[in-house]
């Protein structure tokens, strides 16, 4: 089991890792693999090899339980005249 400290470091290490792997990661990817859990982060290092592509990266994040599709909005109620349609 890794310290904070150690799971920050290795955090960081593979989006460098990724960036070089893949190239540039936007915003939802990058909070995505923020909310992988800290047991998954080995089997992303291994994974990583493998990838040439962004999309490969989506694709195991997707089966790996992390969406890094953006969340459906919901719609907000209408107002008309002040009150609530």
């Amino acid at each position: 089991m890794m310290t904070s400290w150690e799971e920050r470091g290795f955090r960081k290490m593979l989006l460098i890792m990724l960036e070089e792997q893949v190239g540039k990661l936007n915003q939802r990817t990058l909070i995505s693999l923020q909310r992988l859990a800290a047991e998954k982060l080995e089997n992303l290092a291994k994974a990583l090899l493998k990838f040439t592509s962004v999309r490969d990266l989506s694709q195991w994040l997707s089966e790996n339980g992390v969406n890094d599709k953006p969340a459906m909005k919901t719609a907000s109620p209408r107002k008309t005249n002040g009150r609530r349609a």
